[in-house]
């Protein structure tokens, strides 16, 4: 199920919820969801599919097929792409415009693929380096996988083809640029900071990184072996608002019931919940 809620907050600062849609869009779970501005959302599922909607009449205008479990889902920041890992390996990449490279029974074929993972990919983030755009990668082989984001069907340069799992349409696929072992485990989520040059990380080791980006090289900045007393499932960047700065915070999420909140370099978080 896809539930739609909205947000208020009082004059004393509470804050509350109210569910405003509710309604079935996949036949699996699904595993990841993002606005794409004010007007689409994509959505990723273990039934082998990703789908973009119209966010006000709730039109499916694409079913994008990955062919596996499609485990994490990403939009450039442009919105001209979708990015999909999961149990195939490849990271698929689709077209987020029209007609979507459809083929004759309305599928959405891929116009790219990125190959180099040895396991099944389960992090995904992207991020604008000067004139490149940057896809960080992540799974079950333990590393993480910088790409420069190319181009899509019929407009890739250098680009090898594999015409064999779709038939007659040679689909240009990349190599990444950067591979760095990261991670004791499998790389849970990975995020890039929409301000500061750092990528952070987070596995079922346990632990918590902070790699500093420099062009597309990555260097590990800060660590913290035991961040969590379980599998870290999810991390994220802070936000910059109009009350509060927390853009340089690293939050951590765990199977151990707890968030965290890290400030770089300290080995002990500054905050609980």
């Amino acid at each position: 199920e896809i539930c739609f809620w909205s947000m208020s907050i009082d004059a004393n600062g509470k804050t509350s919820f109210k569910q405003v849609q509710k309604y079935l869009g996949h036949r699996e779970r699904l595993t990841s969801i993002q606005l794409i501005g004010d007007e689409k959302l994509v959505t990723s599922s273990c039934d082998y599919s990703c789908h973009l909607y119209n966010l006000k009449t709730m039109e499916c205008l694409a079913e994008y097929d990955y062919g596996g479990a499609a485990l994490r889902a990403v939009v450039t920041n442009d919105a001209r792409y979708l990015l999909v890992g999961g149990t195939e390996y490849d990271i698929k990449m689709y077209d987020l415009r029209e007609p979507y490279n459809k083929d004759d029974k309305g599928i959405c074929r891929p116009v790219a693929l990125y190959k180099g993972h040895s396991g099944r990919v389960i992090s995904l983030s992207t991020k604008t380096v000067g004139n490149k755009n940057l896809l960080a990668s992540g799974g079950h082989d333990f590393d993480i996988l910088i790409w420069e984001v190319k181009d899509g069907l019929g407009n890739a340069q250098n680009a090898s083809s594999n015409a064999e799992e779709y038939d007659e349409v040679d689909i240009p696929y990349y190599e990444p640029v950067r591979i760095v072992e990261a991670h004791e485990g499998h790389v849970m989520d990975l995020q890039f900071s929409e301000s500061l040059p750092y990528l952070v990380s987070g596995g079922n080791d346990h632990a918590v990184k902070c790699w500093e980006i420099s062009g597309t090289k990555l260097t590990l900045k800060w660590k913290n072996r035991d961040a969590h007393s379980s599998v870290v499932t999810s991390v994220c960047w802070g936000k910059l608002s109009q009350d509060a700065d927390s853009s340089k915070h690293i939050f951590s999420a765990s199977w151990d019931t707890n968030i965290y909140a890290w400030d770089c370099g300290k080995d002990k978080p500054i905050a609980k919940l």
